[in-house]
C-alpha cells in the first residue's frame, strides 16, 4: 500500500514462495523440514541447505523448481521492499509532516 506496486505479482506457488523468501530472508529449517506434502518438500534444497542465487541467499532450490522460464524473469524482476522504499520513496516519505 505504501509504495502502491504491486508486490508478489505471480499466478504460481513456487514462484510466490521463491518471492516471499527473496524479500523476507531464507525460509526457518524447521519449516522446511516440517511441510507436511512431499512434493513441496522437494523444492527446498539437499539437507535444506542454504545457497546464493543471483545475490539472494536461499533455501528454495530456486530457478530449478521454477515451473517457467518466465517465473525466474519475474523473480528477478521484482523489487524488494527496501529498494522500493529507499529509492522511489524516500524523498517523498521525508516531506510527510510530523505530528508534534
Amino acid at each position: 500500500m505504501y509504495t502502491g506496486e504491486l508486490f508478489y505479482e505471480t499466478r504460481e506457488d513456487i514462484e510466490h514462495l521463491a518471492m516471499i523468501e527473496k524479500q523476507c530472508g531464507v525460509f526457518p529449517e524447521y519449516m522446511a523440514r516440517n511441510t507436511r506434502s512431499k512434493s513441496m518438500r522437494s523444492i527446498f534444497k539437499k539437507d535444506f541447505e542454504v545457497t546464493n542465487c543471483d545475490g539472494i541467499n536461499m533455501r528454495i532450490n530456486w530457478p530449478n523448481t521454477a515451473r517457467k522460464d518466465s517465473s525466474y524473469e519475474s523473480w528477478k524482476k521484482m523489487k524488494t521492499l527496501r529498494n522500493l522504499v529507499q529509492h522511489e520513496y524516500n524523498d517523498a516519505h521525508k516531506k510527510i509532516p510530523r505530528a508534534s
